[in-house]
């Protein structure tokens, strides 16, 4: 051992045994001593420092053109590594299905990837691991789509694969009789979801059995009636190049990634009777209701307080984002700090928009211990009605607000897939083509008065839908005792049912 070696372990050694002495309790004076050694080197922090300015951000600038056949292709060139990322989007989802055939949307779109003409399912999935692609499809409220995500060297081929998929898919008997199955059992093991069970009953008691209402994966007697010929049908009126967008993230430019589009999608020539959706929003609920789905056994209780609210609006959504964002759009909004930080009811409580393209819904929601749900109801009508009467949003907490949607959104942005995700949802549902690029503008644009009072042009502490998902004979009692009216009991789909 080095004498320099030596030399830092004395010293080590020294100043452990000086510490252990001062330190010690072995009278009244050793401990006097220690106190005030240590009172008198006590560490002065310093404050702490001052936030600097916000880094800029832009969102990713679009490239727009058109492809032969009409496909409108809107191209976000970004990225540093080889992958392309697109979504095909086809505007018709579940809110087209007929009724009486509710799943069929999602159907449909499951079945484009199970064959071709030329290549059976284990054909294709081979063909996608040779090109180290991965191609999916599925199916929205208001839109079905098919994603592809390949690197740039094999996006032709794995296009070409695409487009046969589009053009050529046989939807085979044995595999639609398999998937219905499939999707029957997802609904039974939906049963034991008691968020699944209150979103459905949401929606089916605020929207009834149109659109948002509609079950989108179907239920086990639509799915039973479902045909071949139902698919076909479908897939040849919906899914054609009349009635479909599509989106572009890489780092290719239009000049690169153009051609090979033409040569694939580009030769997609089908034609079709493009579904038409109608939609009659329903006039918001008026009073206070208390609707409850009896889960015997359960330990704890799914809570949902809404009503109807409207569907996108380019100048409206952003108001009512900013306008809740206070109240239970974030972790330290007002809902969930008073019901998980504050009382512990749950692990998490937040109140949100869900904006649909033609229409949409407010709720604020938790899953609750069985023995708060009561008081969980009360603190959420509490915070309501505070944010909108005596206990107003505060400029300090709408300042928050701003700040967090708009620094917050880089983090969208930060992968190709996060991109891709924003401008094709921005696309499916019809959002102005700047929307995206301008919307930490609108936000920051916004003072409280206007977001807290375009909030509550849409959300009345009065007029609440109460959606309650658990045990009745354990928590049901006190929710009565509250004194909001007869609670109307509902089966796991939302319909009424007579007690």
């Amino acid at each position: 051992m080095s004498r320099i070696t030596n030399l830092l372990l004395a010293t080590a050694l020294s100043g452990l045994a000086a510490t252990a002495l001062n330190g010690c309790c072995w009278g009244p004076g050793a401990a006097t001593s220690g106190s005030a050694e240590a009172a008198q080197v006590a560490p002065v922090w310093p404050p702490m420092p001052t936030p600097g300015p916000a880094p800029e951000f832009a969102v990713p600038s679009a490239t727009r053109f058109t492809l032969a056949n009409g496909i409108p292709v809107t191209l976000v060139t970004t990225g540093a590594v080889p992958l392309v990322e697109l979504q095909l989007n086809v505007y018709a989802g579940s809110s087209a299905d007929p009724v009486g055939k509710e799943g069929l949307a999602r159907m449909t779109a499951d079945l484009l990837n199970e064959g071709t003409a030329d290549k059976d399912a284990l054909a294709i999935e081979r063909a996608l691991q040779r090109l180290a692609s991965d191609v999916g499809f599925g199916a929205g409220l208001d839109s079905s789509f098919a994603s592809v995500n390949a690197l740039e060297g094999n996006l032709e081929p794995t296009l070409a694969l695409l487009t046969e998929m589009l053009t050529r898919s046989t939807f085979p008997q044995g595999d639609l009789e398999r998937l219905i199955e499939d999707h029957k059992n997802s609904l039974l093991s939906l049963k034991d979801d008691l968020n699944a069970i209150g979103e459905r009953a949401m929606n089916r008691v605020l929207w009834g059995q149109t659109y948002i209402g509609r079950p989108s994966g179907g239920t086990v007697d639509s799915l039973s009636s479902l045909t071949r010929d139902d698919v076909v049908g479908f897939a040849s009126n919906a899914w054609v190049p009349v009635n479909a967008g599509l989106v572009v993230v890489s780092r290719l430019n239009q000049e690169q990634l153009q051609p090979m589009l033409e040569a694939t999608l580009g030769t997609w020539a089908a034609e079709g009777s493009v579904p038409v959706v109608q939609v009659v929003a329903p006039a918001p609920q008026t009073g206070v209701t208390v609707y409850w789905v009896d889960k015997p056994g359960q330990t704890q209780s799914f809570v949902g307080v809404g009503n109807v609210a409207p569907g996108f609006d380019a100048e409206v959504t952003p108001l009512l984002e900013l306008g809740n964002h206070p109240l239970g759009g974030n972790f330290t909004a007002r809902i969930n700090m008073n019901l998980r930080e504050d009382k512990g009811f749950t692990y998490g409580a937040r109140s949100f928009f869900e904006t649909e393209k033609r229409g949409g819904l407010f709720q604020a929601r938790a899953t609750v211990k069985a023995d708060t749900t009561a008081p969980s109801i009360t603190e959420f009508l509490g915070e309501l009605r505070g944010a909108l009467g005596d206990r107003p949003v505060t400029d300090e907490e709408h300042g928050r607000s701003v700040s967090s949607l708009v620094q917050g959104q880089p983090s969208s942005y930060e992968r190709m897939a996060g991109v891709l995700s924003r401008f094709a949802s921005a696309d499916a549902i019809g959002m102005p083509a700047d929307y995206r690029a301008t919307y930490a503008a609108r936000i920051a644009g916004v003072d409280r008065a206007t977001a807290q009072a375009a909030f509550a042009k849409v959300v009345s502490g009065e007029n609440l839908v109460i959606v309650v998902v658990g045990d009745r004979a354990a928590a049901g009692p006190a929710v009565e005792e509250l004194g909001l009216g007869p609670i109307m009991p509902l089966d796991d789909e939302g319909n009424p049912v007579e007690e």
